[in-house]
């Protein structure tokens, strides 16, 4: 399917469910926010299974062929679309119940942080332990390279693509 007709039809259904009224978008972000944690913690699970510690070694690697600082600016280039959501922290802000104060906010927004933070890094090493790192940093997309490899991967992949679609839509 085309990606123009892609973004039309997700424009068109996100506009109906915030048309649909508060409710409707309660339900909507619950479905997605709760589908997409237990789709990751079960394929996250799964992979960890099926991983060998011996593929994370070793952590650094000492040759010319592939540089921690290209990793590392790597990673930094992709933070912007892994740490979406942050522009809800305002609307969370201002619609607060009154008897929660700012003090509380802020620690929810550290709760948050570190989860995602611990999130990912569970992805990566979930990842990372199911093939040889070598092997892996030639893919374009780890995490999906890695589900393939899994028993029924065929399926788990496109099923991690549509987790991941559902958690980005969910931040519009």
């Amino acid at each position: 399917m085309h990606p123009v007709v892609v973004g039309v039809v997700g424009a068109v259904v996100i506009a109906l469910v915030n048309f649909s009224g508060s409710k409707a978008i309660v339900r909507f972000q619950s479905i997605f926010t709760y589908g997409f944690v237990i789709i990751a913690v079960l394929i996250l699970g799964d992979m960890l299974a099926h991983g060998r510690a011996v593929n994370l070694q070793p952590m650094f690697p000492n040759n010319a062929e592939f540089s921690w600082r290209e990793g590392a600016i790597a990673i930094l280039a992709s933070a912007a679309f892994l740490l979406n959501g942050f522009q809800t922290v305002s609307q969370m802000i201002e619609e607060r119940a009154a008897h929660i104060s700012f003090r509380t906010v802020g620690w929810m927004m550290m709760g948050v942080i570190m989860a995602a933070a611990a999130f990912y890094c569970l992805a990566i090493i979930a990842t990372a332990a199911l093939t040889p790192w070598q092997e892996l940093a030639k893919t374009e997309l780890p995490v999906i390279a890695g589900a393939r490899l899994l028993p029924g991967g065929q399926i788990l992949a496109p099923v991690v693509i549509l987790a991941t679609m559902a958690s980005l839509i969910k931040t519009w």
